[in-house]
């Protein structure tokens, strides 16, 4: 991932003191965590999709390197971006 494509996709919140960068991973990580609380994951797929979240929280995986998966998992990511996507 370079320099550029951090600096379009970081988000910066402010709560107090404290600074947050969100970037796309982040942001698709945190709404993946949501869709699986609401029960919008099937359950076949939840463990591969937790283990998608933790591997973008921690910078090991991106968006773009996940699209080689299961197109199942893929479509449930998608379906994460868009509804991220509505939030702008």
């Amino acid at each position: 991932m370079n320099k550029k494509h951090l600096i379009t996709n970081t988000k910066l919140i402010n709560f107090g003191k404290v600074v947050f960068l969100l970037n796309q991973e982040t942001k698709v990580a945190n709404e993946l965590q949501k869709m699986m609380t609401w029960n919008l994951v099937p359950v076949s797929a939840q463990e591969d999709i937790n283990e998608i979240c933790d591997s973008l929280m921690n910078g090991s995986v991106t968006l773009t390197e996940l699209e080689n998966r299961d197109p199942f998992v893929v479509e449930i990511i998608h379906n994460a971006m868009h509804r991220v996507g509505k939030e702008h």
